[in-house]
């Protein structure tokens, strides 16, 4: 019963979920563009510094990405529903709140879309990157509070 709940969100959002993968791909690598190699500076804080600075002007987008891509998937995971007056629901052997289990599923696995896009970027953006001593990348905690930041969205919403 899990793949039909699962293929049916798919075709409601998969038109929709492409630009926000493209765009949980290339933030990572957009917070970190003209970087390059800060090996040109003589002082390790200078280096530091711009860093820092050039991420103050990407972090905002990170969380306002994650908030709609899991508005997105809440307000596509019912439409279905809506349209069909929810005839499909009330006429399938399970209880509601199996229904509701089943499509929070189905979000759940089309949100790590974005969110493996997220951990791909990331991780090339820490490859492409020499930080200086004293700073470090997380890639991997990076994507993970991504993914669960698309999560809290979208179960905020979904309900």
């Amino acid at each position: 019963m899990y793949q039909p709940m699962l293929f049916l969100h798919w075709k409601q959002i998969k038109v929709a979920l492409i630009p926000f993968v493209l765009a949980a791909f290339a933030l990572p690598l957009l917070s970190v563009q003209g970087l390059g190699s800060l090996s040109t500076f003589s002082d390790d804080s200078i280096g530091a510094y711009q860093v820092m600075m050039n991420g103050q002007l990407w972090i905002p987008l990170f969380p306002i990405l994650a908030g709609f891509t899991g508005i997105t998937l809440a307000l596509s995971s019912w439409n279905w529903d809506h349209q069909l007056n929810h005839v499909y629901a009330l006429s399938l052997p399970l209880p509601r709140w199996q229904y509701a289990t089943l499509k929070m599923g189905a979000g759940v696995i089309l949100a790590a879309l974005p969110g493996l896009a997220f951990w791909a970027g990331a991780h090339v953006a820490a490859a492409a990157v020499t930080l200086p001593p004293g700073l470090h990348a997380y890639p991997n905690a990076l994507a993970l509070r991504f993914f669960l930041a698309i999560l809290v969205s979208y179960a905020i919403l979904f309900a």
